[in-house]
C-alpha cells in the first residue's frame, strides 16, 4: 500500500509565501475577520486563500481581493 505523508505548512510557512502586496490586503481584511487559510501555488504565482465563517476571499500576488471567488474548499 502507498502512503502519503503531506506537510501541513504553519501560519508562518504561509506568510512567507505571501508578496508584501498580499500581506497589506490580508492585513486589511483580518480587520473584517478573515483568516488565512492556506496559500496555493500555482506555476511562479500564488493565490491567498482566506475564511471567515462559510465566507471565502482570495488574493492574488498582485494584492488583488476577490471576496467572491470561484472556487469549492473540502
Amino acid at each position: 500500500m502507498l502512503e502519503r505523508r503531506h506537510h501541513s505548512p504553519g501560519f508562518n510557512e504561509h506568510i512567507d509565501l505571501l508578496s508584501d502586496e498580499q500581506r497589506i490586503a490580508m492585513y486589511d481584511l483580518s480587520n473584517y475577520g478573515y483568516d488565512l487559510a492556506f496559500v496555493r501555488t500555482t506555476g511562479h504565482l500564488k493565490i491567498a486563500v482566506l475564511r471567515q465563517g462559510d465566507s471565502v476571499a482570495t488574493i492574488d500576488h498582485f494584492g488583488e481581493v476577490n471576496v467572491n471567488p470561484n472556487i469549492a474548499l473540502r
